[in-house]
């Protein structure tokens, strides 16, 4: 059976992307690394937050939390909201739209840079003319 979560993943992690001590995924959850360069209390105030919302916080022993910024959001690698799962039976299942509207896409920017290439040819055209006078 095809695994779509790790063609995803393995797609996306050569978009951007970046890590940090500290992220927040675009379904509100912090994750933080309980080790870093945080400002003083920062490590604390965090952990007091995660022993009142454990749901909205989680520690780990990472070095940093790793982030992907997909369709205009920031998502964290692995969280628990299970986004790569989403996204991926969404572009799987949806795959005939998608496709159908890249091809209708390529059609139009193609027609476009080629009347484009057209008026660039007469622009160049009349210059001659005109020089040649």
């Amino acid at each position: 059976m095809i695994n779509l979560y790790d063609i995803f993943v393995d797609t996306i992690e050569h978009s951007s992307g970046s890590g940090s001590i500290r992220a927040t995924c675009h379904c509100g959850k912090t994750y933080f690394s309980d080790h870093g360069d945080y400002e003083e209390g920062e490590l604390e105030e965090l952990n007091e937050k995660m022993k009142k919302e454990p749901t909205k916080y989680e520690c780990g022993d990472w070095d940093c939390v790793s982030t992907i910024d997909f369709n205009a959001c920031t998502f964290v690698k692995g969280c628990s909201c299970k986004w790569e799962d989403r996204y991926a039976r969404f572009l799987y299942h949806e795959m005939d739209i998608i496709v159908d509207f890249y091809k209708r896409l390529k059609k139009v920017t193609v027609k476009e840079a080629f009347e484009l290439s057209k008026k660039v040819d007469e622009a160049d055209e009349s210059t001659r003319t005109s020089d040649d006078l």
